[in-house]
């Protein structure tokens, strides 16, 4: 074998081995690429599923508002009612008491 063989063979060594090298970092780098994708994809589909939880849990608490201030609304005017109709007779029996003039006398 020549020298010129010699050397031939081995940079064909050589080149295959950094070929190897070249394809074994590459396969890692696509392995741990695949991993950070994986883990990013997992992240964006937690946070989602947080968003959409949260989402429900502010409509349920505008529905309850609502629910609440609904069924608080009937008493309220009731109320309201009440303390008009109370008023509305405070004022008849003052107007009687001061035609009468019977002021202070009269029994509510």
């Amino acid at each position: 074998m020549s020298l010129f063989d010699m050397l031939k063979e081995k940079a064909a060594e050589l080149f295959q081995a950094g070929k190897d090298q070249a394809s074994e970092v590459t396969n890692e780098f696509g392995s741990q690429n695949e991993g950070v994708v994986g883990q990013a994809e997992s992240a964006v589909a937690e946070n989602a599923q947080n968003l959409s939880q949260s989402a429900q849990d502010v409509t349920q608490s505008a529905q309850d508002a609502v629910t609440q201030a609904t069924n608080d609304l009937p008493t309220g005017a009731e109320d309201i009612a009440q303390s008009a109709e109370g008023a509305a007779g405070d004022v008849m029996n003052d107007a009687v008491d001061r035609v009468t003039g019977t002021e202070g006398t009269a029994q509510r």
